[in-house]
């Protein structure tokens, strides 16, 4: 902007609800339906250098999505002494092995170069912890997947509805976005792919796949990577940024603001 017109074909947008509130307004897809913005790529800045001595940042051109979702079951509360009193954790423990079987039937979760969906159960919530002679009126469970590209959650979502119709479940989805895939005959990808290699003296980018899910998953028409700095220990106590990977990444952003006019 110091430098004056003319500017880059370059749009820089923040949000501030990363992760769990990206759905939400401000959240990345409202702003690029605010701003009127196609990108013909998006970059979602995360780190993709982990070993903490990096350089460069592998260009992820594959990215998993994210599918939240919690399965309540509902029932009344009663004295846990009289017969027929309900028991809903049983009902959801039932329930997240139903769960796997439709999992396994649609998601990739194993694979021989670890591109593969993920699916966990981050909690369940039964009851009172202390209480024992009531039971309790809901049950809660917590499901999350990290789908690849390659796998199909809009299918997966029809076969968790229609076990919840049958067995007197509610199912409430919170999140649900597919894996995406760049392009890799993508002009503008080619593009960074270039810019990188020019400022690295000539090495050839490193190409790879991220497996956490990332706002590369709201890009139009999937046409995302996800191209960051390095550091170690994402979300860990010990989290750590390596300072000598801003200054090659500010630089191949320049490049890249050269090369695509």
């Amino acid at each position: 902007m110091k430098s004056g017109a003319p500017y880059p074909n370059i749009t820089l947008i923040l949000v501030g609800n990363e992760e769990n509130g990206e759905a939400e307004a401000w959240g990345t897809p409202f702003v690029l339906k605010e701003l009127g913005v196609t990108p013909s790529l998006f970059v979602a800045g995360e780190r993709t250098g982990e070993k903490g001595n990096e350089l460069f940042g592998e260009i992820c051109v594959e990215n998993r999505g994210v599918m939240r979702f919690d399965m309540i079951a509902r029932g009344a509360k009663g004295h846990s002494g009289i017969a027929g009193s309900g028991d809903l954790s049983e009902k959801l423990i039932a329930a997240r092995s139903a769960l796997n079987e439709i999992f396994a039937k649609h998601l990739t979760l194993k694979s021989s170069d670890g591109w593969q969906s993920q699916a966990k159960f981050p909690f369940i919530n039964v009851g009172i912890p202390g209480v024992y002679n009531v039971t309790a009126a809901e049950g809660i469970l917590g499901v999350e997947i990290r789908p690849i590209p390659q796998d199909d959650i809009f299918k997966l979502k029809e076969d968790v509805e229609k076990y919840c119709e049958a067995n007197g479940l509610e199912v409430c989805f919170s999140v649900m976005e597919n894996g995406v895939a760049c392009d890799v005959n993508n002009p503008a990808l080619k593009a960074l792919i270039e810019a990188v290699k020019q400022t690295s003296g000539g090495e050839e980018p490193r190409l790879g796949k991220k497996l956490p899910g990332t706002s590369a998953r709201f890009a139009p028409g999937g046409q995302a990577v996800v191209w960051g700095q390095s550091g170690i220990g994402p979300h860990a106590k010990d989290e750590r940024h390596y300072i000598p990977s801003i200054e090659p990444y500010y630089r191949s952003l320049n490049e890249l603001a050269k090369l695509w006019k």
